[in-house]
Order: structure tokens, then sequence, then C-alpha cells
């Protein structure tokens, strides 16, 4: 891979000077379609959300998150698109910032 991959939340990148990097939001909502390219099978379910943020205060975190995660994504069509079309800007020397909007970067998805 030629591009760099930075990978950080919004409040991060907005101090970025994103020129020369393409930005992809990881979100299921359509609140930033049209603010920037969105890969929504990256971003996880709404009901793997729920879960999370059910146990993220009981460190139940990073004893299922992951996994379950993992699951979603290797079992998703879009995601498996989204992946190949940041492998292939990276390939051609494209920088690619991948975006969350987690309030908390410590207990995130990415």
């Amino acid at each position: 891979m030629k591009g760099k991959l930075y990978l950080g939340r919004i409040s991060d990148f907005q101090k970025l000077d994103s020129s020369g990097v393409k930005c992809f939001a990881i979100t299921k909502s359509d609140k930033f379609h049209g603010y920037m390219d969105v890969l929504y099978g990256l971003a996880p379910t709404w009901d793997l959300l729920k879960w999370h943020n059910a146990n993220k205060s009981r460190n139940k975190f990073t004893d299922g998150y992951y996994e379950r995660y993992f699951k979603q994504i290797k079992e998703s069509t879009q995601a498996k698109v989204d992946i190949k079309t940041i492998t292939d800007l990276l390939d051609r020397g494209t920088n690619v910032a991948l975006i969350c909007f987690c309030v908390d970067s410590i207990n995130c998805h990415r």
C-alpha cells in the first residue's frame, strides 16, 4: 500500500488539514451524507451499538464487542465492497481517513 490510513473521531479530523486525504464517515446515519462520503458497511449495526451502550460501563465492551463487530463485517457484502474501496485507494497512493462519531475514543468500534 502506498497511501496512508488515518483513523479517528470527527473532532480529531476537524483540526486536520484534509487536503489530499479521502475522508469517509463510518456511520449508519444519513446525517452525514453529502457532508462526506459514507461507508455504511463498516459501521456497527444499530443493535450492536445498543449492546455496546448497555455494556460499556460494565467492562463487557472488550469481552464481546469485537467478536460481534467482526462477525458483522465478515457477513456483510457491503463491508467487503467498502474494504475493497479503501484498499484500492491506498494501493493507488491515496491517503484515506476513516472517521467515526464516537464520543469516547477508548470505547470505539474502530
